[in-house]
């Protein structure tokens, strides 16, 4: 995917290893019969100058790529959802009283 075709899309859907029901499952998707809640299980980079990527290390402080972006292009964990949450008036159901200690060790 090109970060330039990015700017003049508002979604991108991606389907990896979909299965026998990949298609209907797609096609439910693009109807909003269902809501997709995916997140990338891998960091996408927005070049091949950041590959590989490395989930255990940190980069050095400073250090930039020759002609790339810093930033990929989905980090892990990115996806969104068509659902929206708000919370209030949260009340507690457990009570102090109701919490005892006990012991670990015999």
């Amino acid at each position: 995917m090109i970060p330039e075709e990015l700017k003049h899309t508002d979604a991108v859907l991606e389907t990896w290893y979909a299965g026998e029901q990949g298609g209907q499952a797609t096609v439910d998707v693009l109807l909003r019969k269902v809501n997709p809640s995916g997140h990338l299980p891998v960091t996408m980079a927005s070049d091949e100058g950041q590959l590989p990527l490395y989930y255990y290390q940190k980069r050095s402080a400073g250090v930039s790529y020759v002609d790339g972006l810093v930033k990929p292009l989905f980090p892990f964990g990115f996806g969104l959802s068509y659902s929206t949450f708000k919370y209030s008036a949260l009340k507690s159901i457990i009570l102090k009283s109701q919490i005892k200690a006990f012991n670990l060790f015999t």
